[in-house]
């Protein structure tokens, strides 16, 4: 029974992962040719929702190493839409958080992400959304809880 639930749980992500990047990510337009590649996407994001935000952290965030990480800040430094700062606790460490450009950027990716999730309420009824954020939630919390666990081995 638990090995079903194991291959139950495995083929059900492996279904959703690469339709929530086609249907929500790359639906809004901002992961295209020419624009921002995934790690880019992601990265802004999550120096959006924690800035500013040190590298330890979104190199954690990326599941990526350092050295990857600085390729993928070096480029939205180039762009315009983050820049680096000093910790002022920690003159060691380096933080990273949104330029003004950033933040217009990101305030066009929440809207159109609205409109976007919007369209979907009238597909969907209110119970069926509530029970996908509440879906969200759980599988966000299980990634809290299992995330240490490769490293603990």
């Amino acid at each position: 029974m638990f090995e079903e639930k194991v291959y139950e749980f495995l083929d059900e992500i492996v279904k959703v992962a690469p339709m929530f990047k086609k249907n929500f990510i790359e639906s809004l337009g901002f992961i295209k040719e020419g624009q921002l590649s995934n790690h880019q996407y992601f990265c802004l994001s999550i120096i959006a929702m924690q800035e500013p935000v040190s590298m330890s952290i979104l190199a954690e965030g990326l599941n990526v190493s350092k050295q990857q990480l600085t390729r993928v800040v070096d480029d939205l430094v180039a762009l315009g839409l983050i820049e680096r700062c000093v910790d002022p606790n920690d003159r060691r460490i380096i933080l990273a958080k949104l330029s003004r450009k950033g933040e217009k950027y990101i305030a066009k990716l929440k809207a159109t992400a609205k409109e976007r999730t919007a369209s979907l309420l009238k597909i969907v009824s209110a119970e069926e959304f509530e029970e996908a954020i509440r879906c969200l939630k759980n599988l966000s919390d299980f990634y809290e809880k299992t995330k240490n666990i490769e490293s603990e081995e």
